[in-house]
C-alpha cells in the first residue's frame, strides 16, 4: 500500500511546475531544518531526493543544502540517497560530499560513507 501511495506521488511531482517544485522542496528544507532529529524515516528529508529524482534542476539545490546543513544532523540515509541520486549523473559533486561526511565527527554516517568509498 505505501508502495502504491509512493507511485502515485512520484506522478504527482512529474506534473508540478517547476515553481511548484521549488516551493514544495523550500518547504521540505524548512521542516528538515527544524526537525531536532532526523531519521532516515523523515518523510522531508526523503522527499527532498524525490524531488529532486523527478525535477533534474532541484539537483543543485539539494548538493547546496547537504553541503551546508550540519553533518552531525545527517541520517545515515543520506549516503545512500545521495548515492542513489547523484552516482551516474554527478560523481564528481557526490565524492565532494563523501570526502567531507567520510571526515565527519558524526560516526554513523562517516562509517557508511568510509563503506562506500571502499
Amino acid at each position: 500500500d505505501s508502495q502504491a501511495n509512493q507511485l502515485v506521488g512520484v506522478r504527482a511531482i512529474k506534473q508540478l511546475s517547476n515553481s511548484e517544485a521549488a516551493s514544495i522542496f523550500e518547504a521540505f528544507t524548512s521542516k528538515v531544518r527544524q526537525e531536532e532529529n532526523i531519521t532516515g524515516e523523515s518523510k522531508a528529508f526523503k522527499g527532498l531526493f524525490d524531488l529532486a529524482r523527478e525535477k533534474k534542476e532541484l539537483k543543485s539545490q539539494l548538493l547546496t543544502f547537504l553541503n551546508k546543513f550540519p553533518e552531525n544532523n545527517l541520517p545515515m540515509s543520506a549516503a545512500t540517497l545521495s548515492e542513489s541520486l547523484f552516482k551516474d549523473t554527478d560523481p564528481a559533486a557526490l565524492a565532494e560530499l563523501f570526502s567531507k561526511w567520510g571526515n565527519s565527527t558524526n560516526s554513523r554516517l562517516k562509517s557508511v560513507v568510509k563503506k562506500k568509498i571502499k
